[in-house]
């Protein structure tokens, strides 16, 4: 008796085994497609920086004007702008409009150019 449980422990840790070696190819294969097919490059930490600085500098101003936390407001334009849902999953590709979109609204706020009618960022997410 003990020895017919002691083979069929044996069996279930030699397939256990087995599917881990599986499971260990198969993650193998996923993060080399991931490397190739998968989703695009995203910001580095210096473009969070520049990114971050550029947030706080709208922010900043619109907090002037009178809009009261605009930052989420800020980072909703920018992540609907994007597709994602998160401003660390922004796309490399896509930074550079983020970055432009910003510099504007940041020149029409310090400028006073902002045509009368023209929505800043943050002004509609006005949340307490």
């Amino acid at each position: 008796m003990e020895a017919e449980l002691t083979e069929l422990r044996r069996a279930q840790e030699d397939k256990v085994d087995q599917i881990r070696a599986a499971f260990g190819g198969l993650r193998q294969q996923v993060t080399r497609l991931e490397a190739t097919a998968g989703p695009k490059a995203r910001l580095s930490p210096e473009h969070m920086g520049q990114l971050r600085q550029l947030v706080a500098t709208l922010g900043g101003l619109l907090q002037e004007k009178g809009v009261v936390k605009p930052y989420p407001g800020i980072y909703m334009d920018v992540t609907r702008m994007t597709g994602v849902s998160r401003s660390e999953d922004i796309r490399q590709e896509d930074f550079p409009k983020v970055v432009a979109f910003l510099e504007e609204q940041i020149q029409r706020l310090t400028t006073g150019s902002g045509s009368p009618g023209s929505e800043k960022p943050g002004e509609g997410s006005r949340e307490s």
